[in-house]
């Protein structure tokens, strides 16, 4: 029996209604529980699957077309816009911030989710001159939340924005800029206003210790590119159209649009399968060396009240393969900084 369309119905049926197995899956701590409610949910869930379904096909995603259409139309003050929360990463912060304005974002959205090191004073420049705006946002699990807020202050602001975090580089891979392969994408898809990025999961190029220089020239290994990790995304999103995050990966689109991926698929969940990396990338520095590991495991996770386990480096330490297609980036980026390269 061949299992995709079942696979198929699942994601369809888990899609539709995704606020509400997001819900259980957080609010309810025992699996068995949560699994044995969805299954006497189940009728319903069918139902508002099918209703939602029926009323994106027939009419949603015709009438907002013409929201979409009139939206291109629009000038804004960014074509651009960044939109990332921080916890002590203020000594990567620097590069990750050049690395985007190098690819043309004009406007940075930063939430600093308690900081006790040095971000203030490596943000500070970008603040006074308006590139940066730096938003201090305490408490837990505040990920989302700062997502939510960024889209509800800030979306007339710029066109797009570019949703990751701050050991995600998006890499373009042929000879265009982000902001052109991003409207190349879309255009081919009337209800198109997002441009889903599967990762590129760099591991730690077998380094115990943490080293000087740029991420990106420090780690020069990655996955092959099937590997399982870079299935998922990262969403360069219109924000007009979002009603909301709930995954770091993805938001919730207006019914009746969605994002695309590279090669012109709908994606409605957190993954692309198989990879898509022959236009864009999202360049995952997830491990960097066993050192810098360990401090990032001590800061805790932004989305949820946990550690990563040590076990979540063995898995993402992947080098299978030499990779220094951003070292043309790093030498920019060194050069405008007048630093020699070594």
């Amino acid at each position: 029996m061949d299992q995709k369309p079942i696979d198929n119905f699942i994601s369809w049926l888990y899609y539709s209604n995704i606020e509400i197995f997001v819900k259980l899956s957080q609010g309810i701590k025992n699996k068995k529980l949560s699994k044995v409610l969805l299954l006497l949910c189940s009728p319903i869930l069918l139902t508002i699957a099918v209703f939602k379904h029926a009323y994106a096909t027939c009419w949603a995603s015709k009438s907002i077309r013409n929201d979409i259409q009139a939206d291109k139309l629009k000038t804004f003050p960014h074509e651009l816009a960044l939109v990332a929360i921080a916890k002590n990463e203020g000594m990567y912060l620097k590069e990750w911030i050049d690395y985007y304005l190098l690819m043309g974002v004009t406007k940075i959205y930063l939430y600093d989710n308690e900081s006790s090191d040095c971000t203030a004073n490596v943000v500070k420049p970008y603040v006074e001159n308006g590139t940066l705006d730096y938003i201090l946002w305490p408490g837990e699990k505040m990920q989302i939340p700062c997502y939510n807020d960024a889209i509800k202050r800030f979306k007339d602001t710029a066109r797009y924005f570019i949703v990751v975090d701050c050991d995600e580089f998006i890499q373009p891979i042929i000879s265009k800029g982000i902001l052109e392969i991003v409207n190349d994408c879309i255009s081919q898809d009337c209800n198109a206003v997002g441009l889903a990025v599967n990762w590129m999961m760099f591991g730690s190029s077998g380094k115990e210790k943490a080293e000087k220089g740029l991420v990106i020239e420090r780690f020069l290994r990655r996955a092959e590119s099937q590997e399982w990790p870079n299935r998922h995304i990262k969403t360069i999103c219109n924000p007009r159209f979002v009603l909301n995050y709930i995954s770091p990966h993805y938001p919730i689109y207006r019914m009746g649009c969605y994002s695309v991926s590279s090669k012109g698929l709908k994606v409605p969940l957190w993954f692309i399968r198989p990879v898509e990396d022959q236009l864009i990338r999202c360049n995952h520095y997830f491990c960097k060396s066993k050192e810098e590991f360990i401090k990032k495991r001590n800061r805790g996770m932004a989305d949820r009240n946990a550690k990563y386990d040590f076990s979540q480096f063995e898995k993402y330490d992947l080098n299978a393969v030499f990779d220094e297609s951003m070292l043309q980036f790093a030498n920019q980026i060194k050069r405008e900084n007048g630093v020699k390269n070594e």
